[in-house]
């Protein structure tokens, strides 16, 4: 992993804390990591958090966010993709 892709992951894991007001634990930001090393970028993770922001409202809890920020990653992998992500 280079520093550009650690950078660009520790900004979208700022910005899911930030916006939901909830930690995430160690295995998710790896996860987090492992998503945009598969071509998912930050603006889309910040994408998927507004998404579930909007689909929980503001008293969402971790596990709701976390899940729809992974089913709105795999919609973009999808759309840009065409396939299912590794």
């Amino acid at each position: 992993m280079t520093k550009e892709e650690r950078a660009a992951a520790d900004v979208a894991a700022s910005y899911f804390v930030e916006h939901t007001g909830k930690q995430l634990r160690p295995e998710q930001r790896n996860k987090l990591l492992e998503v945009m090393q598969n071509g998912i970028a930050a603006t889309h993770v910040m994408d998927a958090v507004d998404a579930a922001i909007s689909r929980h409202g503001l008293c969402g809890t971790e596990r709701d966010y976390w899940e729809t920020v992974l089913k709105e990653c795999r919609k973009t992998w999808l759309k840009l993709y065409g396939k299912a992500a590794p």
